[in-house]
């Protein structure tokens, strides 16, 4: 695979875990603590008795933001299980493009050792045989290569092209969403994809 394009889905996701979604979170935390004051102080000064009208009000209010507190800390976990199994899918994806790669790899070389003119009729035939065989492992790794059972690499050019495969929502906020068209994998490595063999 080719190093600039790790380093580019390795930056996206950085942006999309330290970036954008990770800095609205961050924001809609720092505004709902911000007026709830210490809450453990509050309770602990109510309870003793020593709590003043201002107190008891804070601790009031305090207590009436924790249902939106709760919300967004479950939809920040559901965003994040929801990340790694984003993680999870591209690494599912990028194992099976690895397994195609090798075996493109053995093909290059039987075609480099098909181009030897001291073979013989019973070498090339083997040989024909053998990225043959090769054609249709690869062909099977992108049929057979899925997440949660949605296919990964398999897409046909009779498809809408660009259609939403997978769509990802990584926090409670509508807007932090990540959606991959079937354009997504079609040029991963810098191997341009085909669509349907006949």
């Amino acid at each position: 695979l080719d190093r600039a394009t790790i380093e580019a889905r390795q930056d996206g996701i950085a942006e999309l875990v330290n970036g954008g979604g990770a800095r609205r979170l961050r924001l809609a935390l720092r505004r709902l603590l911000r007026p709830m004051g210490d809450l453990e102080r509050l309770a602990g000064r109510a309870g003793a008795g020593t709590a003043s009208a201002r107190d008891l009000v804070a601790l009031a209010d305090g207590l009436e933001r924790l249902p939106q507190l709760a919300a967004q800390i479950n939809g920040a976990n559901q965003g994040i299980r929801n990340l790694n199994d984003a993680v999870s899918s591209m690494q599912t994806g990028e194992g099976a493009l690895a397994a195609a790669q090798e075996m493109g790899q053995r093909m290059l070389m039987l075609a480099t050792q098909g181009a030897n003119s001291t073979l013989g009729i019973n070498e090339r035939t083997s040989i024909v045989d053998e990225l043959k065989k090769l054609i249709l492992a690869i062909d099977a790794i992108g049929g057979r290569t899925s997440f949660a059972g949605n296919p990964l690499l398999s897409y046909g050019t009779k498809s809408a092209n660009l259609a939403v495969y997978y769509s990802m929502q990584i926090s409670n906020t509508p807007s932090d969403r990540i959606a991959l068209d079937s354009t997504a994998f079609q040029n991963v490595g810098g191997v341009v994809a085909v669509g349907d063999r006949k």
